[in-house]
């Protein structure tokens, strides 16, 4: 069952990411976002694509990690809700590293 909907505008001015902005730059972002209920162990993104934007974590969490070069796995850290992610990524203009 997924989590019940919220009111996008109202979750994002309670970030502090967002604090400084007016309502109507609030609802201008809110209006631009997308909603995704993601099952657990998907792929979010991979190494090496395009960011197109970042990401706003509202329930659950998301964990941030790459494959080293031996083959492991390393955790950068797990985001949960309020968290947000990709933000410098989205702003590089090249493809994730």
């Amino acid at each position: 069952m997924p989590p019940p909907k919220i009111k996008i505008s109202a979750f994002l001015a309670n970030l502090p990411l967002f604090k400084e902005l007016a309502a109507p730059e609030i609802d201008r972002i809110a209006a631009g976002t997308t909603e995704l209920h993601v099952p657990r162990g998907e792929i979010l993104f991979n190494k090496g694509e395009p960011c197109t934007g970042f990401h706003l974590m509202i329930y659950g969490q998301v964990k941030l990690a790459f494959v080293t070069p031996m083959g492991g796995e390393k955790v950068i850290e797990i985001a949960g809700p309020g968290a947000s992610f990709g933000e410098a990524l989205m702003f590089m203009e090249k493809p994730t590293s």
